[in-house]
Order: C-alpha cells, then structure tokens, then sequence
C-alpha cells in the first residue's frame, strides 16, 4: 500500500496548501481502514495508469485539517459560503415548484440555491399532520417569490456538489417582514452558539446569518394574550410574524436600525469581523462621534474620514 499524507508534526504547525495540491494518495485496491476520508475543501481524483491510484486534492487555499483519516482543508479566507448542518441562513425565494421552494442564500454564483422542502415547514393544523397534494397546490400561500426567510440548514448533499436542504421547522425561523437586511462576506461571519442576540439594551433582534446576510428587526415583545390552547407552533408563529409586520415602527426605533445598519457597513467597508461585540463598539463610537462633531446625521457615519475613526482600534 502506497499511502501519502502531512504527518502529525507538519499538521500542528499550520500546513498551508493550495487549489489542485495533493494532499494524500491512496490506492483503491487497498484495506479501506487504511485509506483516507475526503471533508470539505478536497475531492478525490482517480488514475487508472496507476494501478486505480486515488489522489486527495485540495479544492481551496487554507490550513490542512486532520482527524484520524478524515482530512478536510479549511479555506484561509472563505469568500464562498460553505454550508454546515445547523448553520443559521437567511435566503431569498426565487421559486415555488409542486414540492419545494428554492431559496437563494449567497450572492456568489459559484453556490448552488438551497432547497425548502415542503416537509420542513410547520403547516397550519398540526406540525406532525401527512402533506397533501392541497398543500402542494397552497405553497404560493404559505412563502411566496420574493419573501425573505430565516433558515436552519438541515443537510448538505455532498453527492451534489454541496446542495444545501433547509428547514424551518421552529419557532425561531419564519419570514422576514418590517426589517432591515444587510449583506456581507460570509467570511465576517464567525460561527458561534447563538445567532439570534438582542442588542442596544434589548431593542433590537439582530440574525446573524452564517451566509453573510443579516437581519435586524425591532424587538419582537408579542404577547402571548391572543393564543389559544388550540394553536399549534405554526399557528402561534404566524400570529406573531402577522403582529410584528403589521405594527409601525417608532421613529426612535428606526434611527437605531439605521445607525446599527451603518455600524455594520462599517466594519464591512474595513473588512473587519462583524461581530455582535464589534457592531455594539462602532454604534457607541458613533454617537460619542456626533457629540464631539455637533452632528446629527446617521449617514455621515458612512463617509471615509468617519469610517477611519469608527474602525480604528479593529485595524491595528
């Protein structure tokens, strides 16, 4: 058997690889407990010349990543988002077909749309009840063209290039109504235990999709007082998403949305991790800015010379 990977050493120094790089050859003949595990990054090439010889080749740039025979490269700076089960997303519906919606969740066109099957929704009249072909028929009713949703992704079909399945079956993931989104390189998105935080002493909820796109909103504070013991997941989280987009937006909390909007931007435009920590400091920085500066304008926020003073201490 003619096996080749980094050994131990070089793995706990940070060993870098680039596209098309071999990490690890194997050959198809061999004990499959001695052969190596493709994960994200890589994929396997064949050569018949060489006696059915399998090659582990890097498909990005980054740090090779070593679990007993399961080898994945972590990309040095992610551009393309990669999906992962539990990632919190929010997408766009592009379409409504017979059994699934298809949701667009990255601006790259290098990643294929994800998928909302029919099945991964709660549905009024019971979360466990069978779908009918009505339901079918009813898709457009439920999430039509153009609506914005928040997402868990539910699987990642690595024999489809990746293809993501998501699932709203919870009370956390609904459509996006009566907001603002804010897009972003998935990259400034770090992975952490909880994407949905209140910020700006509590009033305002704030989704941190791992896909780059975020959601702020005024905090949802819907009473329970119209639910009836009869409501199901689905019928409470339509109540609420109804209560929610149909109540005004104060002023107070539309300058706050914008001002945060704008502290994000901010740290994009320095491209710097957008952190709820992050985001928090700049939107501080920016009102002690405008007492210093006499000004009352969100925007100017947004001009380089302020951007520079907002973002100081993240690009040391």
């Amino acid at each position: 058997m003619t096996t080749t990977t980094p050994s131990s050493s070089s793995l706990s120094i940070a060993h870098l690889v680039i596209p098309g790089q071999v990490i690890a050859t194997s050959s198809s003949n061999n004990n499959k407990s001695d052969r190596f595990l493709r994960g994200h990054g890589t994929y396997v090439e064949s050569s018949s010349n060489k006696g059915n010889e399998e090659r582990l080749i890097s498909s990005v740039c980054g740090i090779i990543h070593r679990v007993n025979k399961l080898i994945t490269v972590i990309p040095y700076n992610e551009s393309i988002y990669k999906g992962n089960v539990g990632d919190l997303v929010i997408g766009r519906i592009s379409s409504v077909s017979s059994s699934r919606w298809t949701v667009i969740i990255s601006n790259s066109s290098c990643m294929k749309d994800a998928q909302l099957p029919l099945s991964g929704v709660h549905l009024p009249g019971g979360v466990q009840r069978l779908r009918t072909k009505q339901d079918s028929l009813n898709m457009s009713t439920f999430l039509n063209i153009g609506d914005l949703i928040c997402s868990e992704v539910h699987k990642v079909q690595q024999n489809d290039g990746g293809s993501l399945s998501l699932h709203t079956r919870s009370h956390k993931y609904t459509k996006l109504e009566n907001g603002i989104l804010v897009k972003v390189p998935s990259c400034l998105i770090a992975r952490r235990k909880s994407h949905i935080l209140s910020m700006i002493n509590n009033k305002i909820d704030v989704l941190w999709g791992v896909n780059g796109n975020i959601w702020l909103q005024r905090a949802n504070t819907t009473s329970s007082a119209s639910a009836s013991a009869s409501d199901t997941i689905a019928d409470l989280q339509e109540k609420m998403r109804l209560e929610h987009s149909t109540t005004p937006i104060s002023l107070e909390i539309r300058c706050i949305l914008a001002r945060l909007r704008n502290s994000i931007e901010c740290l994009r435009i320095v491209h710097t991790m957008c952190t709820p920590e992050n985001t928090e400091s700049v939107y501080c920085k920016s009102l002690q800015l405008e007492t210093t500066m006499h000004t009352t304008q969100i925007a100017n926020m947004l001009l380089p010379e302020n951007i520079i003073l907002l973002t100081n201490e993240f690009r040391s």
